[in-house]
C-alpha cells in the first residue's frame, strides 16, 4: 500500500515544488515571461532529474524511515503555527488604522509563528540529535 500511496501522489508532490522552484528562478532571474516559454522544457526536465536524483540519495542513505518522519515532523510544525501567524500579521498590517482588535490579532499572530519555529526547531534538533547518537533521547 505504501508503493501504491508513493506512485499516486509522487507526480503531484514533483508538480508543486517543481512549480515553487520555477517561481522562485524566474523571480531571482527577473525572466519575463516570454523569455521564460523558451526553456521551460529543459528547466522543468532538469528540475525533475535533479529532484529525482535527490530523493534516490535520501533513500539510500536514510538508514531508517522513522528518522525521516521524525525530519518531517518538524516541518507540521511550520504548517500549523508559523505560515498562518505570517498570513494574520500580514493581513492585519494592511489596514492604516490599527484597532486594539487589530492589535490583539497582530500579537495573536506573532506569538503563533514564536511557537511554530521553537517547535520546528525543537523537533528538528532532536531529530538530528537522535540521528547521530544512533538511540532514541526519551
Amino acid at each position: 500500500m505504501i508503493s501504491v500511496i508513493v506512485l499516486s501522489t509522487g507526480a503531484v508532490v514533483v508538480f508543486c515544488g517543481r512549480s515553487c522552484l520555477e517561481g522562485l528562478h524566474l523571480a531571482v532571474f527577473r525572466m519575463p515571461p516570454s523569455l521564460a516559454e523558451l526553456n521551460e522544457a529543459r528547466r522543468r526536465m532538469i528540475q525533475t532529474v535533479v529532484w529525482f536524483t535527490l530523493a534516490l540519495i535520501i533513500s539510500v542513505y536514510v538508514r531508517d524511515i522513522q528518522y525521516a518522519i521524525a525530519l518531517i515532523g518538524g516541518l507540521a510544525a511550520l504548517f500549523i503555527f508559523f505560515y498562518p501567524g505570517i498570513c494574520l500579521v500580514q493581513e492585519m498590517l494592511q489596514y492604516s488604522v490599527l484597532t486594539t482588535t487589530r492589535k490583539l490579532l497582530i500579537v495573536l499572530g506573532l506569538w503563533y509563528v514564536v511557537v511554530g519555529v521553537f517547535i520546528f526547531a525543537d523537533s528538528e534538533v532532536l531529530a538530528i540529535m537522535q540521528d547521530i547518537t544512533g538511540k532514541g533521547l526519551y
